[in-house]
């Protein structure tokens, strides 16, 4: 199993279902809560993109470590 990958797909999925709440709050502003439903979920959204953010630089990190490993050293 990819955990990378796996945490990527899971953040992006997170992300996706919140801008969707946050999407249904801006078009239903009559429902009853609104102001709250939609602070939540841009509180979510939030933390699921730093999350992701942390995670693709966390990738990089072990990209680069792998192909350092690859190349055999010069000297």
């Amino acid at each position: 199993m990819d955990i990378i990958g796996a945490a990527e797909s899971d953040c992006r999925a997170r992300m996706d279902k919140h801008a969707y709440e946050m999407n249904i709050s801006v078009q239903n502003q009559l429902r009853d809560d609104n102001l709250k439903k939609f602070m939540i979920s841009l509180e979510e959204y939030e933390k699921a993109s730093s999350q992701l953010n942390v995670v693709q630089e966390l990738k990089k990190q072990i990209e680069a470590h792998s192909e350092a490993k690859e190349k055999p050293s010069e000297g």
